[in-house]
């Protein structure tokens, strides 16, 4: 009966089904963080797009006139509470006032007078030629939807390159079969409940190493994993070596595969995935 090829193996472990299907997932969870991000982003463009448009109809079709500062704070510094003047005008015998967000007092002090633009059918809306006077509930909410927006973006081009990437390593390496136990209180933890993972092997040659949470859920799902679903991985699973400190580990009842790494000064991981280097023939 003829021998198979190491290539033979590999192909054999990227095309096992549970290899398969956890990399699906992974691949599936990075789609849908980028679409979900671009279509996130682009309706907040038109949102803002629309903004853009009513300020300057507002600048081109308001009036001017001058109002007097009636008082104001200076805020944090920080976009939700910004630095805000109280303002009063008079229309047509009529006075009107308000708050101008984003100008400060320290430029504007109580008494002097300022420019600004009303609009005619409603005199108590009002803005200055260079300060849209955008509400708070307006320009942060967008704000903090087009950053989630961006972490969202790159937290999946990191996952669809980490899936590229496991790919190749599948391909190279293979996978061995390995057993698993989580702990948050691991030897070699250093306090902050990074290390998750104890990996060992029976035989000849037993392996036992700490590794800790590693890749694109590293940032994004470390706390979640250690907290909530460290049970998941416990028992038999699978082991895919990729670089010299990383590892690819394929847990019995996690849904998606997790990236972890030695840590750079274990005693325990030096020459640990030494052992899992192809053997190149005498």
């Amino acid at each position: 009966m003829p021998v198979p090829s190491s290539d033979d193996v590999d192909m054999a472990a990227w095309h096992d089904p549970a290899v398969r299907a956890a990399w699906r997932a992974h691949v599936r969870r990075a789609s849908r963080l980028v679409v979900g991000a671009v279509v996130v982003m682009l309706v907040v463009g038109a949102i803002w797009t629309v903004l853009l448009r009513q300020d300057d109809a507002a600048l081109r079709d308001g009036v001017e006139t001058s109002a007097t500062v009636t008082g104001g704070y200076v805020g944090n510094g920080m976009r939700q509470f910004p630095d805000t003047l109280y303002v009063s005008y008079e229309v047509d015998g009529k006075r009107f006032g308000g708050t101008l967000e984003g100008e400060s007092p320290k430029h504007h002090p109580e008494g002097s007078r300022i420019t600004v633009v009303y609009d005619p059918d409603s005199p108590s809306e009002f803005r200055t030629p260079s300060n849209a006077n955008h509400p708070f509930w307006v320009d942060f909410p967008l704000f903090m939807v087009a950053m989630g927006a961006l972490v969202a973006l790159a937290v999946g081009v990191w996952g669809g390159v980490a899936a590229r990437r496991w790919r190749g390593w599948l391909l190279a390496h293979g996978t061995t079969d390995v057993h698993l136990r989580s702990s948050s209180n691991l030897p070699g933890d250093d306090g902050n409940g990074r290390f998750l993972l104890r990996i060992s092997r029976g035989g000849p040659a037993p392996l036992d190493v700490v590794t800790r949470l590693s890749g694109p859920r590293r940032w994004t799902e470390g706390s979640w994993v250690r907290s909530r679903s460290l049970k998941r991985f416990d028992g038999p699973g699978r082991m895919c070596r990729g670089t010299r400190r990383r590892l690819i580990v394929f847990a019995p009842d996690a849904k998606l595969p997790l990236e972890v790494a030695l840590p750079r000064r274990s005693t325990a991981a030096q020459g640990w995935m030494e052992r899992f280097a192809p053997r190149t023939p005498r």
